[in-house]
């Protein structure tokens, strides 16, 4: 028979007890820590929602700015493809501001978005930025007595960056609203082709107004760097 021997379970429990409170220790912030995760995300996620209420009429917004700016890129091209250089002091193409109410939704909703769709919000951000500049540069050189006609292929590339910022937008309405999962896509030639028409661009189908334009926008498509690689 083997005698229960008290206090070299003291010892035991005595050596071993700096090892089980660790363990414990470890297996509590675990605890915590996974507690803590879940409770941000939840709090991240209806934050996103509550941003991403505000969407749809951000996108609606974007997408009348950029009807507007293809007028003002209409006209752009018109006067470089005739020359007409004026001394009206008060002659200007009136072009639209990139609305600010619309960024400041998609900023909020990139910061509380998770990756893909904060990633693709910033894609039209950035475009539409990059866009905004150039149309307002162009507009501003092509006003007054002292004025600037565009070069055309200056206003070609702009065309191009309305359409690529128009077809991103297109693609996260139904998104916004709650109607379908999110789902990026890499922008094929129908996809600008159907922006422009959506933007009264007379591009394709016999109507190229715009010399060389859609051989330009498939070239835009293949680029890996400088502004259409955004």
């Amino acid at each position: 028979m083997v005698k229960f021997d008290w206090v070299y379970l003291q010892e035991v429990w005595s050596r071993w007890q700096s090892l089980n409170v660790g363990v414990l220790a470890l297996i509590s912030s675990v605890l915590v820590f996974k507690a803590t995760k879940h409770h941000s995300e939840q709090e991240r996620q209806r934050r996103f929602k509550a941003a991403r209420a505000m969407l749809p009429d951000a996108l609606s917004e974007l997408t009348t700015y950029l009807k507007h700016a293809a007028k003002s890129l209409d006209q752009l091209w018109d006067d470089f493809e005739y020359s007409a250089v004026s001394s009206d002091s008060e002659f200007e193409i009136i072009y639209p501001k990139l609305p600010v109410k619309a960024r400041e939704t998609i900023k909020e909703c990139i910061s509380q978005a998770n990756d893909d769709v904060g990633d693709y919000l910033a894609r039209i951000l950035a475009n539409l930025q990059v866009f905004d500049t150039r149309l307002s540069e162009m507009c501003e050189e092509c006003k007054g007595k002292a004025r600037k006609s565009p070069h055309g292929q200056e206003v070609k590339v702009a065309m191009i960056l309305a359409a690529k910022s128009h077809a991103l937008v297109s693609n996260i309405f139904e998104f916004s609203r709650g109607i379908t999962k999110f789902s990026a896509i890499e922008l094929e030639l129908h996809h600008y082709m159907s922006s422009y028409a959506l933007l009264e661009l007379e591009v394709g189908t016999g109507l190229d107004k715009y010399s060389d334009l859609t051989a330009m926008t498939v070239k835009s498509i293949r680029s890996k760097e400088g502004v259409f690689s955004l």
